[in-house]
């Protein structure tokens, strides 16, 4: 398993989270544990798998669910593999109806050996939009 994760294509360890513009914000993961180590090497679906759990947890903290996923990049090392990630990913989507973009891109490798696979999710947070209410004020830990 080994110790914390170097970033696989620009991602940290543990999932990130940047606004980039007034509602949309992208969430980039990987397939690390909570621990931040990245775990099932040399398994393309069994990482895109845990980035896709990882990616449902980001959104569940943030009050959001996967039906606010509009585009998907699957950032994959084997091009070859590309349309069946792109597939399986999808999948995760139809249960619910949604059907956001989803692409597949080969990159040339990822940071830590037998990683495979990453994602970035850009996500509609209409969350974003409401007023500020006495919790926005409460002192954080």
């Amino acid at each position: 398993m080994g110790g914390q994760v170097p970033s696989p294509v620009g991602f940290p360890g543990d999932a990130t989270v940047r606004r980039i513009a007034d509602v949309t914000i992208t969430i980039d993961t990987a397939s690390v544990d909570e621990g931040g180590r990245f775990v099932h090497a040399d398994d393309a679906v069994a990482q895109l798998c845990l980035a896709l759990v990882r990616l449902e947890a980001e959104l569940t903290a943030r009050g959001l669910g996967l039906s606010d996923v509009v585009r998907m990049r699957v950032l994959a090392v084997d091009p070859n593999e590309a349309a069946e990630l792109a597939d399986l990913a999808l999948e995760r989507f139809q249960p619910i109806g949604a059907a956001p973009e989803i692409r597949c891109l080969h990159v040339g490798r990822m940071t830590s050996p037998g990683m495979l696979v990453a994602l970035s999710a850009d996500v509609t947070d209409t969350t974003l939009d409401r007023e500020p209410d006495e919790s926005d004020h409460e002192p954080k830990d």
